[in-house]
């Protein structure tokens, strides 16, 4: 038996920061609010800046924003603008974004580099570009200096709908991944972003990029999971086919440390579960193989059961949101055998 011991319950930490694909950046948790854009110590729960928005956000706005590694800046994303905010309120430097594929919540992102030197970021159209037949034009990804808003390298391609950004463990590349597809971008010569597209023939998305650089993928239907390399996409291990029990992917698996991924599996067998909702488990899973090493067990009592969503941190503890949102955030170990 697999056991979860609790590490620490988490009040002040929002509920997106275990939700958002981007809700957890440089080890803090990360919360875009109507006015702010708020950040928390996954240790204490404590908030521990806040960055003031130059525009608040609209009603269903949910940009995919960014902080610094050290916290000297977050990047805010509204309609008008992606900007660089300094904990004090100071803008730093805005670039436009352009007109997006129905509302700014799902067409704009942003992430910092590990050096924080580099903001990658998604915009909306680039409106200079030529449009298709649809009248739609392709979709603008930068690259700018954190320090003073420089452009450093761009791309255009179509398809940005609900796009994330996760960078890689090589310092080089920044990750995407959105509804249609997933790639690598890095800075290539003369301003030009290079773009790899790491969709394959079966429509891959990036889960999680592994601290050895490989990529941790799913197939689109996420009934399993693979282990690729980058850039060439040789598969370096496939999940068996039984390995989920007959469920699927709930939610985008990820690394509880070096050696073991932690995923989210929705059961299907409704029967079992008297007609009501699937009962959700949570799977450890061998980094190497993708092997099946167990399930989680909860203690007896948790409120919410094994949550929907979880975060692994990478250290080998993780962050559960329940759905019920009135319960807290918490944080999770493996208890001792």
């Amino acid at each position: 038996m697999i056991s979860a011991e609790l590490v620490r319950t988490l009040h002040g930490v929002p509920h997106g920061a275990v939700r958002g694909r981007q809700g957890v950046q440089w080890g803090f948790a990360v919360a875009s609010a109507p006015a702010a854009l708020d950040v928390h110590d996954l240790d204490t729960g404590e908030r521990l800046r806040s960055f003031p928005r130059p525009v608040p956000l609209g009603p269903g706005d949910r940009p995919q924003e960014a902080i610094a590694p050290d916290l000297s800046y977050a990047v805010l994303i509204d309609a008008e603008a992606v900007h660089a905010v300094e904990p004090g309120g100071r803008v730093r430097w805005s670039v436009p974004v352009g007109r997006s594929h129905g509302d700014i919540a799902g067409c704009a992102a942003a992430h910092a580099t590990a050096d924080g030197a580099v903001v990658w970021a998604q915009i909306g159209e680039a409106g200079d570009a030529p449009a298709d037949e649809r009248g739609e034009r392709p979709d603008r990804t930068v690259a700018i200096s954190a320090a003073d808003g420089r452009l450093l390298a761009e791309a255009a391609y179509h398809g940005n709908q609900s796009p994330v950004l996760l960078p890689h463990p090589d310092g080089v590349h920044m990750l995407f991944d959105q509804e249609e597809w997933c790639g690598a971008l890095r800075i290539g010569p003369d301003r030009a972003a290079e773009v790899t597209d790491l969709s394959g023939s079966i429509m891959l998305h990036i889960a999680a990029p592994s601290p050895d650089g490989s990529l941790l993928m799913s197939v689109e239907a996420g009934w399993t999971l693979e282990r690729r390399s980058l850039p060439d996409l040789r598969q370096l291990a496939l999940m068996d086919d039984d390995a989920l029990g007959g469920g699927a992917l709930a939610a985008p698996p990820g690394f509880l440390d070096a050696d073991r991924v932690l995923a989210t599996v929705d059961e299907l067998d409704r029967a079992a579960a008297g007609g009501a909702e699937a009962p959700v488990q949570h799977l450890l899973l061998n980094a190497g193989d993708l092997s099946r090493i167990g399930s989680i067990a909860y203690p007896a009592g948790t409120p919410g059961g094994p949550a929907m969503w979880t975060r692994p941190l990478g250290d080998g503890t993780w962050l559960t949101s329940a759905e019920d949102g009135d319960l807290p955030v918490r944080r999770w170990r493996l208890a001792p055998r």
